[in-house]
C-alpha cells in the first residue's frame, strides 16, 4: 500500500511585546481529534505542559504537575462525567494565577469539556469559541513562580475533536493577563505570499511554493503532529518566487506542517 502524508494549514503569526507576551494564533484552527494523548509543550522549554485529549473518550487537557495548570472555578468543581470544571473566561477579563489562588488550577486530574457518550459540559455548546486560562510553573528565587496564559478554543462535536484557534502566556513570571487582549509594541509578520503545497495529501514528492518580500534568510523544517522536526532544510537563500521540492517518502503515515521562518516570524503550513 502506498504512503500518504497530509500536510495541515496553519498560519501561525509570533507576536513580542514590551510586556513580554508571546501570542500565537492557529489561523482557522488546530483540530486536535478524540483520544490523540497529544503531548503540547506551550514555552518550547522542553517539558510537557499539557497533554490534550489523553483521557479515553474526552475533550480537554490533562496537565503535567508542577509544570502545567488549568483554571478551573474551584478545587471542588467537576463536571457531570467526571473531570474537573474549567473556568471559562470572557474577554478582557484578567488571569491571575496568584489571585485566583492555586488550588483553583487543575494540576494533577484533567478538565475536559466533552465526552463521547455523555455530551457537553455545563457552559460549553458545540461550535462556541472560548476562552480558558492556564499557568505554567517555573522556580524563581527558591520559590514557585508562574506564567500566565489564555487559550481561545472551541469543540467540533461532529469531528470529535477540540479546535485550538491562539493562545498567549506572558513570559515575565508572576504578571497577570488579559484574556483575548494583546497590547504589543511590534508585530512581526513573515512577509510569505502565495504559499502552496502540492499535491496533498501527498506520497512520494511534494513542491512548496511561495513569494517571499522579505530580504531576511528563510529556514524551513517538516514537523509532525507532536511538533518533532522530521526534515530540516536550513537556509533557503532565495528570494521572490520560489519553488522547493522535497522527497517525503521516508515520512510515515499521517499529518505533518511545513514552517517557514526568516528568526523573527514564522509560516506553518
Amino acid at each position: 500500500m502506498k504512503k500518504t502524508f497530509t500536510f495541515l494549514a496553519v498560519l501561525l503569526c509570533t507576536t513580542l511585546s514590551q510586556a513580554q507576551i508571546k501570542h500565537i494564533s492557529y489561523g482557522v484552527g488546530w483540530s486536535i481529534p478524540i483520544n490523540a494523548n497529544m503531548a503540547f509543550d506551550i514555552n518550547e522549554d522542553g517539558r510537557t505542559d499539557f497533554h490534550i485529549n489523553r483521557h479515553l473518550d474526552e475533550l480537554g487537557f490533562s496537565p503535567e504537575f508542577i509544570v502545567g495548570c488549568i483554571a478551573s472555578p474551584s478545587d471542588s468543581a467537576y463536571v457531570g462525567f467526571g473531570a474537573r470544571e474549567m473556568s471559562i473566561f470572557e474577554y478582557g477579563d484578567e488571569i491571575d494565577g496568584t489571585d485566583l489562588g492555586f488550588l483553583n488550577f487543575i494540576d494533577d486530574d484533567r478538565g475536559s469539556n466533552w465526552h463521547r457518550d455523555q455530551g457537553f459540559a455545563e457552559g460549553w455548546n458545540d461550535g462556541e469559541v472560548k476562552y480558558v486560562g492556564f499557568i505554567l510553573l517555573a522556580e524563581g528565587n527558591g520559590e514557585i513562580m508562574a506564567s500566565n496564559g489564555w487559550m481561545k478554543i472551541k469543540v467540533d462535536a461532529q469531528n470529535e475533536a477540540l479546535v485550538l484557534l491562539a493562545l498567549a502566556y506572558e513570559e515575565s513570571l508572576n504578571v497577570p493577563i488579559i484574556a483575548g487582549a494583546i497590547t504589543t509594541s511590534t508585530e512581526d509578520v513573515l512577509e510569505v505570499e502565495s504559499f502552496t503545497l502540492a499535491p496533498n495529501p501527498v506520497s512520494e514528492l511534494l513542491s512548496i511554493s511561495f513569494d517571499y518580500k522579505g530580504t531576511q534568510t528563510l529556514s524551513a523544517a517538516v514537523y509532525n503532529e507532536l511538533g518533532q522536526k522530521m526534515i530540516d532544510l536550513n537556509r533557503l537563500d532565495n528570494k521572490g518566487n520560489t519553488a522547493i521540492q522535497l522527497d517525503v517518502k521516508g515520512l510515515n503515515n499521517g499529518s505533518y506542517y511545513v514552517q517557514l521562518t526568516d528568526g523573527k516570524a514564522m509560516r506553518t503550513e
